[in-house]
């Protein structure tokens, strides 16, 4: 069971990974909007597929976060805990990729390698910047929502709105993104399967990258 929140684009994501799942062997294989699983604490997730007629998936592949699901469907949340700690479904993926997308991580990071040239400064203070530049960026907002850049005298350098305002913040060491020639910026972005595997940038012509960014994606090989 793969299931999303109605995003056209996200389907199409799951599609590519629907086809995935099938040539690795799974019989069935189904694309949900998130509306119509039905959730069972006891008997695990299903679909409907008549008036009296069900269908059990062993796996759950959700396209949304966790953060969406503790804030804006807690009832769900603890739902679906309860199934996977009832060993009902094997949810991907799992609870404890929400720790990992917390942007909080970054201030124990920096805790742990204060004087690393290649990790920024954090804080959850937003005074320990006083005199420097730095981003304000909320815990679990994603593509540049509710993120401002500040100067050392508190002046917003550029801002976005978004849904993210009332999750807590982390302050951040501003870092100037690399410009091409016709004053676009980049953000570099690396994802690795037990290695470093693949390099993508997003592209735009903000200091503030969001969902208008263009990607221009690397792969990386070995020799």
């Amino acid at each position: 069971m793969l299931s999303y929140l109605g995003s056209e684009e996200v389907y199409i994501n799951l599609e590519v990974i629907a086809q995935a799942a099938r040539q690795a062997g799974f019989q069935q294989v189904q694309i949900m909007l998130l509306e119509k699983v039905v959730f069972s604490e006891e008997e695990g997730i299903f679909t409907q597929s008549g008036p009296e007629s069900y269908t059990k998936f062993d796996f759950f592949f959700k396209m949304f976060p966790w953060d969406f699901m503790a804030y804006e469907e807690p009832d769900l949340m603890d739902l679906m805990t309860q199934i996977v700690v009832n060993k009902r479904a094997i949810v991907l993926n799992p609870a404890f990729t929400m720790l990992l997308q917390s942007k909080g991580l970054l201030k124990f990071l920096y805790d742990q390698f204060p004087n690393r040239s290649s990790i920024l400064k954090a804080s959850f203070q937003e005074s320990d910047f006083a005199y420097d530049r730095y981003v304000k960026k909320p815990f679990y907002g994603r593509t540049g929502d509710n993120v401002s850049i500040h100067s050392g005298q508190n002046l917003i350098l550029a801002k976005k709105g978004g849904d993210f305002g009332d999750y807590p913040f982390l302050y951040q060491q501003f870092a100037t993104l690399n410009i091409d020639s016709e004053g676009d910026y980049y953000q570099p972005s690396m994802f690795w399967s037990e290695e470093s595997c693949a390099l993508c940038f997003r592209r735009q012509e903000e200091m503030i990258l969001d969902d208008d960014a263009e990607y221009l994606c690397h792969l990386i090989e070995r020799h």
